[in-house]
């Protein structure tokens, strides 16, 4: 009697539609996971594919949040291509065709492209767990990873939740972490350890790889393949200019009339000078969550064989020189040296830019590099890859 009374309990119908809610959600999810599976196969070009595809600038940093399957097209291009993958922060936004970048893509005598990704508080760090989910797509990849100093001074060389979830996803936070291994207390020094994740509820997790993922390949290469057209909205293309048109905007004259919109006296803008920002602020060298995030980067980069060339980007010595700010550039100028010195002991590829900061012209403002110092800093990458070639 009593095993007949667990069984029509068992069995109640309220019981059994709960069971049948259950069931349905898991029924849903296999589908839509299978779905997901094939979708991927069927919108993901192969290596033979993409050898004869056209390398991209940029790919939508939507894209690269979720590791997407248009993100490893884009990354798996630029590799197959030789092309070089240039990480920046602000300073390396287009500028009217002056940024480093841009005349390196648009120098005839340079054969290589360079793409770009970039953004406020883009670190190099927070790519991190894209090496650690994704290894295949970073093995042999060709980086130049761009330093601003600025990102030593306390306020910027800690953990920032809006960069994380502007640039990251939860989902692949909570992967990389997984897989961190020994690392994990460097992981959660960079991350904050996923803890925001936990906020995350099962179907909301499931909504949002579904939205991250299929919606974006039905929207790019499946959309493409079942109507008949290619849409590349999520992709900009390199828009090259021809050689006269070139040596046009870096000639004598061109060069003098940019160099001229900078303060003769600040080394900035004149409109910085109203700018509540108008200082130089002291840095801290021996900042552990920065000076970690770089090593942990450089760490994962050695040994997925990436080819990393860093670059030292310069400070505006002149703006803290007028404004009496010693000890800022006392911390920068030490920050420079230990760089310098820890490239050195690593055996890193890297540019050192640092005596840029001493010359008139390079800035727009306290860490912005202007037209004038996107020509000076393209001029010695160029030096930079000639001589490489010629070793």
């Amino acid at each position: 009697m009593k095993l007949e009374r667990k069984i029509r309990q068992y069995y109640r119908f309220t019981n059994l539609a709960e069971f049948g809610k259950i069931g349905l959600l898991v029924f849903v999810f296999v589908i839509l996971a299978g779905i997901f599976g094939f979708v991927i196969k069927l919108a993901t070009p192969t290596d033979k594919e993409l050898v004869d595809q056209e390398q991209m600038l940029e790919v939508d940093p939507l894209h690269v949040r979720s590791s997407d399957a248009y993100f490893h097209h884009f990354m798996k291009v630029v590799r197959n291509n030789d092309g070089v993958l240039i990480m920046g922060t602000s300073e390396s936004g287009p500028i009217e065709g002056y940024n480093y970048w841009e005349l390196l893509n648009d120098d005839p005598e340079i054969k290589t492209d360079f793409s770009i990704l970039y953004g406020a508080g883009r670190f190099c760090s927070m790519y991190i767990p894209s090496m650690l989910n994704e290894p295949d797509l970073w093995k042999g990849q060709e980086v130049m990873v761009f330093l601003n100093p600025v990102y030593w001074k306390p306020g910027l060389d800690t953990f920032n939740l809006t960069y994380q979830e502007r640039y990251l996803d939860h989902l692949e936070i909570k992967k990389a972490r997984i897989k961190s291994g020994e690392d994990i207390e460097r992981f959660d020094l960079m991350f904050a350890g996923g803890a925001d994740i936990d906020r995350l509820q099962f179907h909301e997790l499931l909504n949002e790889e579904i939205s991250q993922h299929v919606r974006s390949l039905y929207s790019g290469s499946l959309h493409g393949f079942i109507y008949g057209r290619k849409e590349r909205n999520d992709f900009t293309p390199f828009v090259k200019v021809g050689k006269e048109d070139f040596e046009e905007r870096i000639n004598l004259s061109a060069l003098k009339l940019v160099k001229s919109e900078i303060d003769t006296v600040y080394n900035c803008l004149p409109t910085f000078l109203s700018s509540p920002d108008f200082a130089l602020e002291s840095i801290d060298p021996g900042s552990i969550y920065r000076n970690t995030s770089l090593s942990y980067f450089d760490d994962v980069a050695k040994r997925l064989d990436m080819h990393v060339t860093y670059i030292i980007g310069p400070y505006n010595r002149m703006l803290g020189e007028k404004i009496g700010a010693k000890d800022a550039i006392e911390s920068y100028d030490r920050l420079a040296e230990e760089l310098t010195l820890w490239m050195k002991n690593r055996g890193n590829a890297y540019i050192d830019l640092s005596d840029l900061s001493e010359l008139h012209g390079v800035f727009n403002d306290k860490q912005h590099n202007g037209k004038y110092g996107g020509y000076l800093i393209y001029q010695r990458i160029k030096k930079y890859l000639n001589e490489k070639v010629a070793n």
